[in-house]
Parts: structure tokens; C-alpha cells; sequence
């Protein structure tokens, strides 16, 4: 099976390249990288700002997409950056366009920001109305269609994975988690918004490389997947948390948010059905966040 894999030098992507071969999994195939900078190790595809060509691939055809690449933003000024946003649309559409064959299935990974938690009151299930609530979000419900339409003229199969907040490796220090872990480190109070009770759900990478391996080996359709955890659990509740690991006492900073409460409160039993239970449970993995970023601060 060839396997070709897209954003492979960002966080998902090196931490799935990692998982698989610390597990010596797809020993009998090859994966191959479309990337803007060789990686030793692999067969790679270059582009430069994101053009490329079928000829690029060698006569190699391509039987399973991973589609990590595309914009990420770390702030919320920059979920709604249009250009920025509106190149992830359009490199989608030109890596379909530009694929040396149709390949048997697609994954893409989606974001649960295609959800507008502000409307929603109930939790959410892959039937849940998708509207977004940024241009980040919109843009990728965009990806969606084309790779649903793509998928469906072309009578292949297609994963869309939702994926949630995920922590854990070494994600970027702008993520929720890791702000607390660092301020808590620092000595530093930690703030929180309208008491700190809005309800959140959070996903180690390790979860998330498990399902994008179990995804890959399957050419199953398995359609939209809500990829999150199996705890919804108040913000204030998973700085306490830290806060324990660290064995230190709580210093809180509450303030009052102009937005107003939201929860992000997820039904998971899709993804439990399609993938099994999560391996690494909160506390777990808020161990393993918190001795991670404690050892690099170290250094």
C-alpha cells in the first residue's frame, strides 16, 4: 500500500511519522510525503508554496491520502485570517486536482471548530448543524465539500475526522494546556474566564495517532467522525488538576468574559463504535503534558 501523507512536517504530522515508526507499523509499505523540505527517512514529493505536479510522483500511485497540511492558527486573530484560510481551500482543491491517480480513500483531519458552540445547546454529535465560528472553521467545512464531492464522483472511500483540542507532545505553548502547565511552572496565577466553568473536552496525540492508524489500515468510508475525548470537564476543573501534578497550591485570576459562557460538550459514541475507547484518560495525560513541558523548561 502506498500511503501519501500531507503536512507531515506539523504537529499531527511529525507526531504520527514518530508514532509509526517507534511502533514499527507499515513496515510493508510506503509512505510517501508531500512536504515543502526533504525528510531523510521517507520518500518525498517537494512543492514550493504549494505547487507541484503529477509527473512529481514518479510513476508511484497513491491508494490512501492522509490530509494533515494546511493552516493552523494559534490565536484567535489569526482563526479569521481570510488569505491565510482561503489557502487551505485552495491547496485542497489543487492536491485533488494534481494526484497521479484516484487513490481507494481520503482522510482529512477537520476541526471541531466547524461547530458554532455559541448556538449549540446540546451535545454534539456528527448530526449536529455545521456553520462555524471563524473563517478557520468555515474553511474547513469547506475542505469537507469538495472532499466529499471529490469522493463521491470518484466513488472512493472518505474519512472526515473532527478533530477536538488535542494536548500532549509537543504541541504549540498557545494551546490552553500548556499555558496553564508553563504559568503554573512559572509561579504565575492562572486566568479564568466567567469563573472558569465553561466545559471543555480535550484529546492526547497519542489517542489521535492510534485512530489516524486505524483510519489508514482500513478502506473503509467511515464518513464524519467527531474525534475527541471521553471526559467533558470544566476549565477550572483541569487547572485543579494541574495543579495536584505539580503539587502546588491553586492561584486563580477569574475574570469576566465579554463572549459568555459556552460549553463544548461532545457525544462521542461514533468514534467509540468506529475506533474503540480512548487509551489515555484526562489525568493521564495531564501528567504526561505536565512532566513533558517541565522537562523542556529545564533545559
Amino acid at each position: 500500500m502506498n500511503i501519501l501523507i500531507t503536512g507531515a512536517t506539523g504537529f499531527i504530522g511529525c507526531s504520527f511519522l514518530k508514532y509509526i515508526k517507534d511502533n514499527r507499523l507499515f513496515k510493508n509499505d510506503k509512505i510517501i510525503l508531500l512536504t515543502s523540505k526533504k525528510l531523510e527517512e521517507y520518500e518525498c514529493v517537494l512543492h514550493k508554496n504549494y505547487t507541484f505536479a503529477k509527473s512529481d510522483f514518479k510513476d508511484v500511485t497513491i491508494d490512501v491520502i492522509l490530509h494533515l497540511g494546511g493552516f493552523s492558527p494559534h490565536d484567535n486573530e489569526a482563526q479569521n485570517d481570510v488569505l491565510k484560510n482561503l489557502s487551505s481551500i485552495v491547496n485542497t482543491k489543487y492536491l485533488l486536482d494534481n494526484l497521479p491517480n484516484i487513490p481507494k480513500k481520503i482522510i482529512f483531519s477537520s476541526s471541531i471548530a466547524v461547530y458554532d458552540f455559541l448556538k449549540i445547546n446540546e451535545p454534539i454529535t456528527e448530526l449536529t448543524p455545521a456553520c462555524g465560528m471563524s473563517m478557520y472553521g468555515l474553511s474547513k467545512l469547506m475542505q469537507e465539500k469538495i472532499l466529499e464531492r471529490y469522493s463521491t464522483e470518484n466513488s472512493i472511500s472518505s474519512s472526515i475526522l473532527r478533530l477536538g483540542v488535542i494536548y500532549g507532545g509537543n504541541v504549540e505553548y498557545s494551546q490552553l494546556i500548556p499555558v496553564f502547565a508553563k504559568n503554573i511552572i512559572d509561579n504565575k496565577s492562572l486566568k479564568l474566564f466567567n469563573g472558569g466553568d465553561n466545559l471543555k473536552n480535550f484529546i492526547y496525540i497519542d489517542d489521535i495517532n492510534r485512530i489516524l492508524y486505524k483510519c489508514i489500515s482500513s478502506f473503509e468510508s467511515e464518513g464524519i467522525v467527531n474525534i475527541v475525548g471521553e471526559e467533558n470537564v470544566a476549565i477550572k476543573d483541569v487547572a485543579s488538576m494541574l495543579y495536584k501534578i505539580a503539587q502546588k497550591t491553586p492561584d486563580f485570576q477569574f475574570v469576566n468574559s465579554v463572549i459568555g459562557k459556552f460549553d463544548c460538550v461532545f457525544d462521542n459514541s461514533k468514534m467509540v463504535k468506529l475506533f474503540g475507547n480512548n487509551k489515555i484518560n484526562l489525568e493521564q495525560g495531564l501528567k504526561l503534558a505536565y512532566n513533558t513541558i517541565y522537562n523542556k523548561e529545564q533545559k
